[in-house]
């Protein structure tokens, strides 16, 4: 019976990959930033990989999905369809692997069919799965990062942090937040102390490539990618967390509806929930200044504008009774951290509970927003969701 779950979801994803391909039109004009992601590869990335191309290119992002695609496209061309095709395969790959990673920790394969397919369906996975962007790399890599962290195979698991922070920069909150996981998990737990510490290594050693990249760079980017950065930005957007708290109710709907008991079951929910509100108002979304040719920040933003017809009020009420869906996830997984870490239960709920409080703490420290960032913490919640109040205990190997 296990096996229907799995062939049932293989079969969705092969014919999802395949219905994507044929809509996209894999022969379509590059658009958007496309075209400058694939002028990139032209330019710096379709050769020999050199120290000179890595210290500087024009991108703000980190090198890794660059090199890959530049290095496919000496092989196969750098036609745009064909590089379509990698980020379709990959888009394939994270599915089976999240799939998997979800039934491991949670032994229930329906569950695990329907966190998979919340996060494959999502519009921006789709999108992401169509054009030769730098997402749909480390999105593969968090996938197969659940799936050791599952097996408690830390090494693995901090290769992958490693390449998904040199892909993206924000994937940083992965291997901080689970470093800090096993040092508390080495200091509140004797018995299993030495494997956490060694586990913790692993995660924190991820940041070092990275660091690497820094000191070469002079910087958090390349020198051109820097600047692209408007001059005065400020170090934190306070309106970016309304956004990602927002995107978070809307893409995990299905699931946070499943476990709306446990996230909105309590009037002590809501009355905390009711002044978090002032948030919204405050800090309203509003469009990155890097972006200001853009009258959204996404999709669900703009459908927001649409059935507001324009009207301001109507678009920020909406956003705000949105808003007020998602205070409670957030407020879910402190309660739900705090609980496991007084009673010193460091197992897979925990590591997920402080690694999506991590990125909703670190991405207002971004100087761009979109709704398409929320994807990483998207799998990670839907796993969350999926496991419940259930402990997995995991042995961690290094």
């Amino acid at each position: 019976m296990r096996r229907t779950p799995f062939l049932l979801f293989l079969a969705l994803a092969a014919f999802f990959t395949v219905v994507v391909a044929v809509v996209s039109r894999p022969d379509r004009p590059p658009a958007g930033d496309e075209k400058h992601y694939l002028r990139t590869l032209h330019e710096s990335f379709a050769g020999p990989i050199t120290i000179e191309t890595l210290r500087d290119y024009n991108e703000v992002i980190a090198p890794f999905p660059f090199v890959v695609y530049g290095q496919v496209g000496r092989v196969v061309g750098l036609d745009p369809w064909k590089l379509r095709v990698v980020s379709l395969a990959l888009a394939f790959a994270a599915a089976l692997i999240f799939y998997a990673a979800v039934d491991l920790a949670t032994r229930r394969p329906w569950v695990a069919f329907a966190a998979a397919a919340v996060v494959m369906t999502s519009p921006y996975m789709v999108r992401m799965s169509a054009v030769v962007y730098t997402d749909m790399l480390p999105l593969t890599l968090l996938a197969a990062w659940l799936w050791f962290m599952v097996r408690g195979w830390a090494w693995p698991a901090g290769v992958c942090a490693a390449l998904m922070l040199l892909s993206r920069q924000y994937y940083a909150f992965v291997p901080l937040a689970a470093g800090a996981f096993f040092v508390g998990k080495a200091a509140l737990r004797s018995e299993s102390r030495w494997q956490a510490l060694s586990a913790g290594a692993t995660q924190f050693a991820a940041v070092i490539p990275f660091a690497l990249f820094v000191a070469l760079w002079g910087g958090l980017a390349p020198p051109r990618g820097r600047a692209w950065i408007p001059p005065g930005e400020p170090f934190y957007h306070p309106g970016h967390f309304t956004v990602y708290i927002v995107s978070a109710a809307v893409y995990a709907a299905p699931l946070l509806a499943w476990r709306r008991r446990a996230i909105y079951g309590s009037w002590r929910i809501w009355a905390v929930t009711a002044p978090c509100l002032a948030w919204c108002l405050l800090f309203p979304a509003a469009i990155a200044p890097i972006n200001h040719q853009a009258d959204a920040v996404g999709m669900f933003h703009r459908f927001v504008q649409i059935i507001s017809f324009g009207h301001p009020m109507f678009e920020q009420a909406m956003l705000l009774g949105v808003f007020a869906l998602g205070v409670p996830v957030i407020l879910w997984l402190i309660r739900d951290s705090w609980r496991r870490l007084r009673s010193r239960d460091f197992e897979l709920p925990l590591l997920l509970d402080l690694a999506l409080l991590a990125f909703f703490v670190i991405m207002p420290a971004s100087f761009n927003v979109w709704e398409k960032y929320l994807l990483p913490a998207l799998m990670m919640l839907c796993m969350r969701l999926a496991m419940g109040e259930e402990t997995a205990e995991t042995d961690f190997r290094s």
